[in-house]
Order: C-alpha cells, then structure tokens, then sequence
C-alpha cells in the first residue's frame, strides 16, 4: 500500500517527465534537446533512489527476542539477527555494539546499527547477568548431630559459608538458637548479595553424665616410716564420657609424717552436671621398728573365688588382721571383691593374668604382658596401681626349666620395671589336696613361724580352699597368743625371695 506522499512524487515525477518531453520535442535545438533528455534520465534516477531512500527503513529481527539472560561466568553468545530492506538482506550492513561482562552482574545493552541508502534502523537487546546459584554452608567436623553434656560447649561458629559470586560470606549469616529439651538446634541462615539463600541445621543432643572417675597417680595405700618425706603425686579424673576434667579435682587432707598413724588424703571431683565422685588415698605413718621382728604376713594366692575370699575377709574383719592378696585374672561379676579387699586396708599384688607356665615363662615378653594386662584390669576399675607380685611357682620354681635361664632374667626385668616381687617363707601346704585338712594346714603354719623375722605366709583362696578359710581364725589366735603382729605387704615391708633355680 502506498502512502499519499509516494502518490503524489510519482505523479508529480510522471508530469515531469512528459514536460520534458514536451520540450525537448519542440526544441529546434539539438544542444537544448540532449539537456532536456539527460534532465528526463537524472529526473527520473533521482525519483527513484528518493522513493526508496524515503519509502521504507530497513527491519532488524533479533533472534531470541529482545532480552537474555544468562548466569554470571557464564559465556555470552550472540543468539543472532537479520536484516532486510524493501527484500533485501542487508544483515552484512548491520553494526553490532556494546559489550557484556559475564563476570559481573547487572544489565547490559547490545545494539544494533543498520543503514541503507537513506534508511536507517537501530535495535536494542538487553542481557541481564545474574546469579542464581544458592551459597554453601558448610558445617566443619562432618557430623549434624552432636552429643555434648554442657550447653557452653555448643561451637555455634564451627562452619562457613561460601558463595559462587560473592566468594567467603561467612560472616554474613545469621545463627540461632533453639532449645527443647534435651535437644538444642543451632539454625544457619546466609544470603548473597543476588538474594539467594542457604540454610543448615545442626543438632546437640544433651547427653546426662554418669559418676565421674578418679584415677590415682601412684598408689592408693601407701606406707612411710616416721621421718620420711611425703610426695604428693596427685590424680586425674574423667567425666563419664570420658573428658578430662582433672583441674577439676579438690585435694584435702594432710599427711604428718613425724607422728605415726594412718592419714587419709582425699580426691574429690564434680562434673559439669554436678555429679561428684571421691576416692581416697591411704597413707601409713608407722614408727621405726614398725615390722621388724614377730611379724606375721598372710598372704593368699590364686584368688578371688566368690566361694572363698569374702569368708576370708569376713574372718579377718572380725580379727583386726590385714593381708595380701595375690590374685589371677577374674570375671567382671566378681570385681566387688577386689575393691573390698582394697577397700578394708588389705594389700593386692599380681599373681598373673594366667597361671600357664608353658605360656606365661616363654619369654621375657609374655611373662611382662601377664602380669601388666592383670595390672590394668585392677587399675580400670579400682584406680589402684599395683607393684608386688608373686611369680607363679615361685622365684624359686623348676617349672620353668624348659625356658633356660628365664627367671634369672625374669627377676631382674621385673625390678627394673619397678615391681617389687615376695615369695615365701612358711608354707601352709593347702595347694596340696593331700594336706588340705584344716588340722594340718594349722600346723604347718605354726611350725613354719619363728619369732624375730618377717614371717610370710603362702596360703590360697581358690575356690577348692574351703579348709584354708576353717584353718584361718586358729592360725590368728596362735600368732596372737605368742607375741606376732600382723601387717599386709607395704613399701616398707622387706622382700622375702627365694634363691633362683632357673
């Protein structure tokens, strides 16, 4: 359709061009003829490139509509353009500017430039670079869920966060806090500068502590003669859960080592959650000739029996007496005894987690781990460290001959290892089934005794030793009728040992 303006110049150029005509026709002259036609031709051009210079500007189409949009350092590609005008491609004539930043957000203009003859066309297209993509919250030590036992110890800055575009905003985000109950909920909210948010969620569960533990430096009883310094070697303790909270522990109590008598030093601790614990240390201040002379020290081997050594207790809780037990390995149920015997002043030494010579005197090596494994099962649940030991059979012993040589080494190892071994020097005779009578373990014991030495009594408290626990009061009675004092193995108590054989 054309419009009234192209109407008019082609019927104005038509009337022109017939006037011309006209007049070149009518001129006589050939000069004024040729510049009427060339005035018809350059008309007629002239009408032409006006008509189509004017008629119409070219059009720009832009492939994938006006805007874009694309995710920051992403890569920007031209999606495309064509350009016609009145029919013809004139895509090659088409200027494209402006330039997009694909690592920066924001709004960029691309645009496109086309002239024509006289037309011209210009065309925009918007890209909009922006950031989609959420941050990271990261929340360090892996686990979301915690178990602690004291709310102060929730590390609520204990992650970060990091975005695509924005790089470390951890300290952008919002922590909160949330408890109910037992169970407390630590909420992480962050944004970036684009709005895009993260969230995470970490869990603590608070756990309720038992009875804490306190295990004792050094040993739990210890003995000094008048004059001799005390070293105070202190404790560590450990909640329930097993966390140190050893500067925790209160020390009270006093040790007057110039006055003889029995002091007591106490290791308190409380947890976080108030619950408390003790244990006590129990130090003998004994005089100078305390032990020396008509001393009498029973001692009971391969125990504890449930059978037997409660009786034998009970016997010399009646009696005032205090004793040695040297123990082998036992079962978890009968851990109560060892903790009474430790409890009533008596003295445990090792006799070995097992009594398998074969095994226990095949090297250096498996007699150590014997006695150190048996020595930490007291420890674990006494917090008593022992040091006295009886080797199985004796220093003495022939049992071992199959191993040349090895309680020559074994007696010396141990003292190097800080251990103090005892044999024995009267001998009750209840390990043999043929001498199990009460009568004649009394008489052993009472013929074995001599006044002006330490007497050191080898007795047993096996199960089978029912005969040893009747023996027990006669033999107190007599060693009390003839002057005897009793004591238990101590550190001022002086070894008793055999002359190796092997």
């Amino acid at each position: 359709m054309l419009d009234p303006i192209k109407i008019v110049l082609l019927v104005f150029t038509a009337l022109m061009i017939v006037a011309a005509s006209v007049f070149c026709v009518r001129m006589k002259s050939s000069r004024l003829s040729s510049i009427g036609l060339v005035s018809i031709v350059s008309l007629f051009f002239a009408t032409l490139f006006f008509y189509y210079g004017y008629s119409d500007a070219p059009e720009i189409a832009l492939a994938g509509g006006g805007e874009v949009t694309i995710e920051v350092f992403g890569s920007y590609k031209e999606p495309g353009y064509t350009a016609e005008f009145n029919g013809i491609d004139v895509t090659n004539e088409v200027r494209v500017s402006g330039d997009v930043d694909t690592d920066k957000t924001g709004d960029y203009t691309v645009k496109y430039t086309v002239n024509f003859l006289f037309g011209h066309a210009v065309k925009r297209r918007t890209v909009h670079v922006v950031d989609t993509k959420p941050p990271e919250i990261e929340l360090l030590g892996g686990e979301e869920t915690w178990m602690i036992y004291d709310p102060d110890e929730i590390d609520t800055g204990n992650f970060t966060a990091y975005d695509n575009y924005d790089g470390d905003i951890t300290d952008k985000a919002v922590v909160s806090t949330l408890r109910n109950g037992d169970c407390i909920t630590v909420s992480y909210l962050v944004a970036d500068s684009s709005g895009n948010e993260a969230h995470a969620t970490r869990t603590f569960e608070v756990g309720h502590l038992g009875i804490p533990k306190i295990n004792l430096n050094g040993y739990s009883t210890i003995t000094l003669r008048t004059g001799s310094a005390y070293e105070e070697q202190g404790a560590t303790a450990a909640d329930s859960a097993g966390r140190d909270i050893t500067e925790r522990i209160v020390v009270s109590g006093r040790v007057d080592t110039g006055n003889p008598g029995i002091y007591r030093i106490t290791y308190s601790v409380t947890d976080s959650q108030n619950n408390e614990s003790a244990v006590m240390r129990i130090v003998n201040v004994v005089s100078e000739d305390y032990a020396r002379g008509n001393m009498v020290y029973l001692t009971f081997d391969d125990g504890p029996s449930r059978k037997n050594t409660p009786r034998i207790l009970d016997v010399l809780k009646k009696h005032s007496v205090k004793a040695t037990f040297f123990i082998i390995n036992f079962s978890d149920g009968d851990s109560d005894i060892i903790r009474r015997i430790l409890d009533e002043g008596h003295t445990v030494g090792i006799h070995g987690y097992s009594h398998r010579y074969k095994e226990i005197y095949a090297s250096e090596e498996a007699f150590m781990k014997n006695i150190t494994r048996l020595g930490k099962r007291v420890y674990d649940i006494s917090g008593a460290k022992v040091k006295f030991i009886r080797f199985p059979g004796g220093s003495s012993n022939v049992v071992s001959a199959f191993n040349p040589g090895i309680m020559t080494r074994l007696t010396k190892k141990v003292l190097e290892e800080g251990y103090v071994y005892y044999d024995w020097n009267v001998e009750s005779g209840d390990a043999s089934v043929k001498a199990a009578d009460k009568d004649v373990i009394v008489g052993n014991v009472i013929n074995g005794l001599k006044p002006g030495r330490d007497n050191v009594v080898l007795m047993h408290d096996s199960k089978e030793k029912t005969t040893t626990v009747e023996a027990l009061p006669e033999i107190i009675e007599y060693c009390r009728s003839q002057g005897y004092d009793f004591a238990p193995i101590t550190d001022v108590t002086e070894p008793v040992i055999h002359k190796v054989k092997n």
